[in-house]
C-alpha cells in the first residue's frame, strides 16, 4: 500500500469519527423533548433512526479498523518501529475493548445520582441514554487520535517525498476555515504535556487535511511552559507557529473554562464525572470569570488577561516581524482573545466559540485611555439598554465592530455563557453568529431579566463574589471543597440580604430555574433525584429539597452544549462563511 493511500484511509478514519460525534451530538439534542414527555413521536422515529446509523457505522468501523491491521502488518517499513508498535496498540485495544469499555461506561454511569425514572425501562430518556453509552463506548476519540496519529507519522517520516506534491498555501487561509478552527479547538495540546512532537506532528496533519498544505515546520510554544506562574491564575493555552515557505502564521490559543481529566473517556461527553478531578482548574478559572467579566474587577494577583498578554508578548519577540498572529478561544478563552483584540490590537484575525464577553468595567480600569469619556459613557449607556436602539446598535458597531477588529464570534444562542451577555457592561467584540434550535425544544432561558428583578440579579453575583473572597486556593482539592460545602450551607443567610426577602429571591432562582429545565416543578409524588446520604447530612431540609429536584440530564446537557465536543455541531450545518 503506498503513502497516499495510508492518508486516504487516515482521513476516511477522522470522517468517521466526526461521525460518532456528530450522532451523540444529535441524540444528545432528543433529550429535552424526552425530559418533557415520554410519548413523543418525533423523539421515537428520529431516536429509531439513530439506532439504524449506529449499526452502519459500527461496520464501517470494524472495516477500517481491519483494513489498516492488514495493511500495517504486511508494510512493515511504512513507518519506524516504534512509531508502528504504539499504532498497532492503539489499533488493538480499538478493536478488542469495545464491550469491556461500555461495561465499564454502564457502571460508571450507574454510580451518578440519577433520577428514578431514568432507570425505569423503556421510557424515551432511557433509550436515549443506553444509546448515548453505545456510541460512547466505539471510542472515537480514540479513532480520531489514531487517525491523526497515523496521518501525523506518515508526514513526519515521508516529509521530504510528500512536500513536492503539496498545495502552494496561500496565506490568511486557515483563519478563514471554520473545520479547521473548530479541530483546532477539538484537538488541544494538554497543559504540562510533554508530547510536544506528537501534537506537531497532529497539528500538521490537521494543517494538511483542511488545506491540503503542507508546513514546513511546526512549533508549540506553552504559556505553563514559558511563564510557570501562569498555572495559580488558571491560564492555560498555547501558541501553534506554522511555517509555510511563504509565510509564517501563529494560532494563539486560550483554553476555556472546561472539565478536563487525566482520563479523557470519563469526562468528555459527561462533564460532571470529571469534577473531582479538575475541580482546582475549574475553581481558578470561574473565579476570573466571576470577579473579571462579572463584575468588572480585575484583581491583578489573578489576572489571567495580564499573563495572557505576557505570552503574546513573549512569542512575538521571538519571531520575524512580517509574522501573521491569530486569537483563537473557547469560552474563557474567547474573553481573552476578544479582550487583547480591543485592548492592544494583539491579532490579524481571531475566532472564538461560545466566548465570554468582554466587561467593559475592566477595560475601563486597566486602560480608560482607550476611548473618550463620551465615548465611554455612551458604550456602558448602551449595555444597560441591551442596545436595543438603532442609533445604539450604530455606534456598538463603530467602537466594537468586525471592520475594526476582525475578530468572529460563534456559538449556540442558548450557549449558558450567553447570559453573560444580558447583564451590564458586557459585549462582544467583532461580529457574532448564533444559531438556534427551535426544534430541539430546549428551554434555557438565557435573558435572565425575564424572571429577577435588577436587585435580584445583583445578590446573585455579589453573592458570586462573595464566594472567591471567602475561599481560598489552597492548592489541595479536598480543603476548597471543604470550603465550597460550607459556603453553600450558609448561602442565603448572608448578612447583606434581609431576611424578609430571603423567599422572595429564593422563588425568583428557582422559578428561573425550573423555566430553563434544571429543576423539575414542586409537584406532590414526582421523580426525585436521589441524594447521597453524604449529602444530606451537610445541608438544611430546604436546600435539600432543592437538590431533589435537579435534572441531571439537563444539567449535563447545559455543558455538552457548551463545551467544544457539542458546541462545534451548532455550526457544522451554517453555511455562512467566515
Amino acid at each position: 500500500m503506498n503513502i497516499r493511500t495510508y492518508l486516504t484511509l487516515s482521513r476516511s478514519l477522522l470522517n468517521l469519527a466526526h461521525q460518532f460525534e456528530r450522532m451523540y451530538f444529535d441524540a444528545k439534542c432528543l433529550v429535552p423533548r424526552a425530559v418533557k414527555s415520554n410519548y413523543d413521536t418525533i423523539v421515537s422515529q428520529q431516536l429509531s433512526a439513530l439506532k439504524s446509523r449506529l449499526t452502519r457505522f459500527a461496520q464501517q468501523r470494524e472495516q477500517l479498523l481491519m483494513v489498516l491491521k492488514r495493511n500495517l502488518s504486511q508494510d512493515s517499513d511504512i513507518l519506524a518501529l516504534r512509531a508502528g508498535q504504539a499504532l498497532a496498540t492503539q489499533l488493538n485495544r480499538l478493536l478488542e475493548n469495545r464491550q469491556s469499555y461500555l461495561a465499564y461506561l454502564k457502571d460508571l454511569r450507574s454510580r451518578l445520582p440519577r433520577l428514578n425514572q431514568d432507570s425505569e425501562p423503556g421510557t424515551l430518556l432511557k433509550q436515549i441514554n443506553d444509546l448515548l453509552l453505545e456510541v460512547q463506548a466505539m471510542d472515537d476519540r480514540g479513532i480520531k487520535d489514531l487517525a491523526i496519529d497515523l496521518g501525523g507519522m506518515i508526514f513526519t517520516e515521508h516529509s521530504s517525498e510528500l512536500q513536492q506534491t503539496m498545495a502552494h498555501y496561500v496565506p490568511g487561509t486557515l483563519i478563514k476555515n471554520r473545520d479547521f478552527l473548530l479541530a483546532l479547538l477539538g484537538y488541544q495540546y494538554p497543559a504540562d504535556s510533554e508530547a510536544k512532537t506528537k501534537y506537531e506532528q497532529a497539528y500538521r496533519y490537521l494543517v494538511w487535511n483542511y488545506s491540503l498544505s503542507l508546513p514546513e515546520k511546526v512549533q508549540i510554544m506553552a504559556i505553563r511552559d514559558v511563564l510557570p506562574a501562569a498555572k495559580s491564575t488558571g491560564l492555560s493555552g498555547y501558541a501553534i507557529v506554522l511555517t509555510f515557505e511563504n509565510t509564517t502564521e501563529v494560532f494563539v490559543l486560550f483554553k476555556g473554562t472546561e472539565f478536563y481529566t487525566t482520563e479523557p473517556k470519563t469526562s468528555r461527553f459527561n462533564p460532571l464525572a470529571g469534577w473531582n478531578q479538575s475541580f482546582l482548574e475549574a475553581y481558578r478559572d470561574w473565579r476570573y470569570n466571576v470577579q473579571a467579566i462579572l463584575l468588572g474587577e480585575d484583581n491583578s494577583r489573578y489576572s489571567q488577561l495580564g499573563m495572557a498578554k505576557q505570552f503574546v508578548n513573549l512569542v512575538q519577540a521571538q519571531l520575524p516581524a512580517d509574522t501573521h498572529y491569530y486569537g483563537v478561544g473557547h469560552s474563557l478563552g474567547g474573553h481573552l482573545v476578544q479582550t487583547l483584540q480591543l485592548m492592544y490590537k494583539c491579532f490579524d484575525a481571531g475566532y472564538t466559540l461560545n466566548a465570554a464577553p468582554v466587561q467593559l468595567l475592566q477595560i475601563r480600569q486597566m486602560t480608560p485611555e482607550l476611548f473618550s469619556f463620551k465615548d465611554w459613557d455612551h458604550l456602558l449607556q448602551a449595555t444597560v439598554t441591551g442596545g436595543s436602539r438603532a442609533s445604539e446598535q450604530e455606534f456598538l458597531q463603530a467602537k466594537l465592530g468586525y471592520d475594526r477588529y476582525h475578530i468572529t464570534n460563534e456559538g449556540f444562542a442558548q450557549d449558558i455563557i450567553q447570559v453573560f451577555y444580558h447583564m451590564h457592561f458586557n459585549v462582544y467584540v467583532g461580529k457574532f453568529n448564533a444559531p438556534t434550535r427551535p426544534d430541539m425544544a430546549y428551554p434555557f432561558a438565557v435573558d435572565v431579566s425575564q424572571y429577577l428583578t435588577a436587585e435580584q440579579q445583583r445578590f446573585a453575583a455579589y453573592t458570586l463574589g462573595e464566594f472567591f473572597k471567602e475561599t481560598q486556593d489552597s492548592g489541595a482539592d479536598q480543603s476548597l471543597m471543604v470550603q465550597v460545602v460550607n459556603f453553600m450551607r450558609h448561602w442565603g443567610k448572608t448578612h447583606h440580604l434581609a431576611p424578609e426577602k430571603r423567599q422572595q429571591f429564593t422563588a425568583a432562582y428557582t422559578h428561573w430555574a425550573v423555566v430553563s429545565g434544571l429543576l423539575k416543578p414542586d409537584i406532590p409524588n414526582r421523580n426525585r433525584l436521589v441524594v447521597p446520604d453524604m449529602v444530606t447530612k451537610y445541608f438544611s431540609s430546604g436546600k435539600i429539597a432543592i437538590l431533589r429536584r435537579l435534572q441531571p440530564d439537563m444539567l449535563e446537557l447545559l455543558l455538552y452544549f457548551h463545551i467544544v465536543d457539542g458546541a462545534q455541531y451548532f455550526l457544522s450545518d451554517v453555511q455562512r462563511p467566515l
